[in-house]
């Protein structure tokens, strides 16, 4: 082996050690899958530099692997995150704080945004009791609808007439 060989060793080395201190270190379940991907890549190459200096190709296999784990686990927590977040509060918030947040979420009027839905059970309840309105994403509510059509309305009334304005 190189002295560029030993180099390129102790970098990726401590590449690994740094992504599995923060792997470990957290806070979050996404920084944990970003150090797993980042850590999967780092393997990758360096399996690949280990091919390219000592010539052994019987690795390729598990470079494969390593690849569609990387792949595969990334989907897989990231469907589980988007998932789970719109239903639990964040660890350590308090009631009062979440119930603030959803309410502001809910009084925002920027378009698209739906209203996120019950943190816990007796908020559950009380959206059981009392049904919000139902809003739509251009901000008319429900009763704006049954105006927009009118089965007194006959269609064939307006056949042939064009509006010229």
């Amino acid at each position: 082996m190189t002295i560029a060989g030993y180099i390129t060793g102790l970098l990726f080395s401590a590449a690994v050690f740094i992504t599995i201190f923060r792997m470990i270190k957290g806070p979050s379940i996404l920084d944990r899958m970003i150090s797993t991907d980042v850590l999967l890549a780092t393997m990758l190459c360096g399996f690949g530099g280990f091919i390219v200096v000592t010539g052994r190709t019987d690795l390729l296999p598990v470079m494969l692997v390593l690849a569609s784990l990387g792949f595969v686990g990334s989907v897989a927590v990231s469907r589980y995150v988007s998932r789970s977040e719109s239903r639990t509060p964040v660890i350590g918030e308090t009631r009062r704080s979440a119930e603030a947040h959803e309410h502001a979420l809910s009084e925002s009027h920027v378009p698209g945004r739906h209203q996120v839905g019950p943190l816990f059970a007796s908020d559950a309840e009380a959206v059981a009791e009392n049904p919000p309105p139902q809003a739509f994403a251009d901000g008319r509510d429900g009763e704006a609808i049954a105006e927009l059509h009118d089965p007194a309305v006959d269609v064939e009334d307006t056949e042939g007439k064009s509006d010229d304005r």
